[in-house]
C-alpha cells in the first residue's frame, strides 16, 4: 500500500511540475506585471497563479472574501488532465472574445494550487466562479455546463452590477 501511495505521490508531483512549467510559459505570454496589479489581456483566458488571484479577484485568506476586480470576472478552476476542462476551454475562449473589454476571464490550475479548491469548497473539475463588482461571488458551478449557462450567469452578473449602480445613483 505504501508503495502505491509513494508512486501516486511522485506522479502527482510530476504532473504539477509539468503543468506549472507549462502554465508559467503561457502566463508569460498572457500577463504583464505592473508594480502592484498584474495587467490582463482582453479577449483571452488569462492563466493566473494564487498570488495573482489574490490581487485580481479575491484574497481567500481573509474573510469575508472581498472582490477586488473592476468588472465582471469569470474564473475557471481546472486541471491539465481533466477531459471536461479541455472541452470547456474553447467555450471560454469564445466567451472571452465575445465579452472582450467587459468581462475578465482567468484560469487557475486547481490540481497544482489546491488551496483555492479548499478555500471555495470546490470538489470537482472544472469549477467556475463568477464575480460581480459590488457583490462578490455570484455563481459557483461544478462540472461541464453548456455555453448558454455561462452566458446567463455573466448576464446575471451584469444585471446585478447595473442594479447596484442604479440604487447608488438614486439615493
Amino acid at each position: 500500500m505504501k508503495k502505491y501511495l509513494t508512486i501516486l505521490l511522485i506522479a502527482l508531483v510530476m504532473v504539477c511540475g509539468v503543468a506549472q512549467t507549462a502554465q508559467s510559459k503561457t502566463k508569460k505570454k498572457s500577463l504583464t506585471t505592473t508594480a502592484t496589479r498584474p495587467k490582463t489581456i482582453n479577449g483571452i483566458v488569462n492563466e493566473i497563479t494564487p498570488s495573482e488571484f489574490k490581487i485580481l479577484v479575491a484574497d481567500w485568506s481573509k474573510r469575508p472574501y472581498t472582490f477586488k476586480g473592476r468588472r465582471v470576472t469569470v474564473v475557471d478552476v481546472s486541471a491539465s488532465w481533466c477531459g471536461w476542462c479541455k472541452k470547456l476551454d474553447p467555450v471560454f475562449q469564445r466567451l472571452a472574445r465575445q465579452y472582450s473589454g467587459r468581462v475578465d476571464f482567468y484560469r487557475i490550475d486547481g490540481n497544482c494550487y489546491s488551496e483555492i479548491m479548499r478555500a471555495y469548497g470546490l470538489k470537482s473539475y472544472p469549477s467556475v466562479l463568477v464575480w460581480a463588482p459590488n457583490y462578490g461571488l455570484v455563481d459557483q458551478s461544478a462540472g461541464f455546463k453548456e455555453e448558454s449557462y455561462y452566458i446567463r450567469e455573466i448576464n446575471s452578473a451584469f444585471r446585478m452590477e447595473q442594479a447596484h449602480k442604479y440604487d447608488r445613483d438614486t439615493f
